[in-house]
């Protein structure tokens, strides 16, 4: 009798899906390390902001004119985003996350 292993071939023919709500600095290293360990997984990014990639915590040294820009807190551009495979949804809520369920309304 051969025994397989399903957890085995689960993972090899269905892509784990990954939902990270802020696309802020920590959101963007969440995606970024999600897809080091699972180069397959489907990412979403969710941030109900204009931009993504930024570090909040500059917003008063810009308004300081410490930094020149805003753009300057721009860590990541777009281009980076489309390069890693990772679904970026900017100005979109996550308005109800079931745990039990595994999903996000958006």
């Amino acid at each position: 009798m051969i025994e397989y292993n399903v957890h085995y071939y689960w993972r090899i023919y269905m892509a784990r899906k990954i939902v990270i709500i802020g696309a802020h600095a920590a959101g963007t290293d969440a995606a970024s390390a999600a897809r080091k360990t699972d180069r397959t997984a489907e990412i979403t990014m969710i941030t109900d902001q204009k931009v993504a990639g930024y570090s909040p915590c500059g917003i008063p040294f810009v308004i300081g004119r410490h930094i020149k820009s805003f753009d300057d807190l721009i860590v990541f551009p777009p281009s980076y985003y489309r390069m890693m495979k990772i679904d970026l949804r900017l100005e979109t809520k996550a308005k109800k996350i079931n745990t039990e369920e595994k999903t996000v309304e958006i």
